[in-house]
């Protein structure tokens, strides 16, 4: 926000038609940013906001007590076979967000799995699978994990936090290129980023 507000004092560039571009943990970053909730306990001026927000295979392991946005189109990029984030948690995720009135979309690549554009085979055995955590925010803005059964966290860092994640991480996961997923998923942000910032 700092950054988008910064660009804002140049003469030359119009931040009402920038977007927010994000990866993995930077799409979840690109999620938090259009969440209303975040904003507020940032104390973000509502004139600061991106147009648009693009999220390449988030993690969705965040249900926020007021799930409102501001309003600007959001579009979640998923892979068919994701292990990593999951592909189920994002629709679901997703299906809560339109509940109140969220402008959000999917596309979802068929065979693609995490990371699909970048090339190469890797295999992480020790990543930390967030998939079958869900933290849901309550309206005294503590949190609980659904899998874990751990109420009343205060914050997602700490003690309690550490035992939900006990309860609902696994562990390893592999990720390779889908060029024909890297190559349409270009392909179709840039075609979004016409529609929605150019025009």
């Amino acid at each position: 926000f700092t950054a988008l507000e910064t660009l804002g004092t140049h003469p030359e560039i119009d931040i009402t038609r920038a977007g927010l571009l994000g990866f993995s943990k930077g799409a979840i970053v690109s999620y938090m940013a259009a969440m209303n909730t975040k904003r507020r306990e940032m104390k973000i001026s509502e004139q600061i906001k991106f147009k648009a927000h693009y999220l390449f295979y988030p993690g969705c392991a965040l249900y926020y007590h007021d799930n409102t946005t501001t309003g600007a189109p959001m579009t979640m990029f998923l892979g068919e076979k994701d292990t990593y984030t999951g592909l189920q948690p994002c629709l679901d995720l997703v299906d809560t967000l339109k509940e109140k009135g969220a402008d959000i979309k999917t596309i979802i690549y068929k065979n693609a799995v995490h990371a699909w554009d970048i090339p190469g085979e890797k295999s992480y055995p020790e990543a930390e699978i967030f998939k079958d955590c869900r933290f849901v925010q309550q309206p005294n803005g503590k949190w609980n994990e659904l899998k874990s059964g751990v109420k009343d966290m205060p914050s997602l860092i700490g003690r309690r936090y550490e035992k939900a994640l006990k309860g609902c991480l696994s562990y390893g996961t592999v990720t390779h290129e889908n060029p024909e997923a890297s190559k349409q998923s270009m392909k179709d942000f840039l075609e979004l980023v016409r529609q929605q910032l150019f025009k």
